[in-house]
Formats: C-alpha cells, structure tokens, sequence
C-alpha cells in the first residue's frame, strides 16, 4: 500500500500527498511532468488509478531555488485569499445580523 507522504528512499508519493505538502496541480505539472508510476488505488477499486512520483525526485525539487520561491509565493497568494474571505464572511455575517435585528416577530394569542 502507498503511503502519501511516504519519505522512504525509492518510494512513492501521490497526488493527494503531495497536495497535502502545498503542491497545486499546475506546480505538479511545472516542476514534476508525467507521474514516475501509475499505479491501481489499493483503497477504492473504481477509483481512477494512481500517479504516483518518486519521493527523492519530489525531495530534490524542493531544495531548488524555483520551487522555493514558488512555494513561498503560493503560500503569500493563500494567505491573501484567506485574509479576503474572512473580510467577505465577516460582511455576510454583519448583513444577516442586521436583517435579523430588523426582523419583526408577532406571535399569535
């Protein structure tokens, strides 16, 4: 079975893994191309198969320079992103309490 974050030398990592470390699916096609192996996914047989890269290949990326400043800049964007969406959350929040405070509720006798 494959781990998604695996670090053992020669093993794999999965789209879902290296997801999980802050790749995005246009830095997996940038920097590691076509998968290393494909593979069938032990955990739901209808699933689409597995693409599966080299852990030390993925590990190699990481330490350049590129990939750094890649990194670095997507996680500026997803700290941006976030600060937006909790200001528009924040409104939405504000709207229905204002829409609540204005609500008048008659109950019957």
């Amino acid at each position: 079975m494959f781990n998604r974050t695996t670090k053992e030398p020669g093993e794999y990592i999965s789209i879902s893994g290296l997801k999980y470390e802050g790749w995005t699916e246009g830095a997996i096609a940038t920097f590691l191309g076509e998968p290393d192996k494909i593979a069938k996914n032990p955990h739901y047989k209808s699933a689409s198969p597995m693409k599966l890269y080299i852990r030390d290949k993925v590990t190699n990326i990481q330490q350049t320079e590129e990939w750094k400043q890649w990194f670095d800049g997507a996680k500026e964007k997803r700290k941006k992103a976030s600060e937006r969406q909790k200001i528009q959350m924040d409104k939405r929040r504000k709207e229905l309490v204002d829409y609540i405070n204005e609500l008048e509720i008659e109950i019957p006798k």
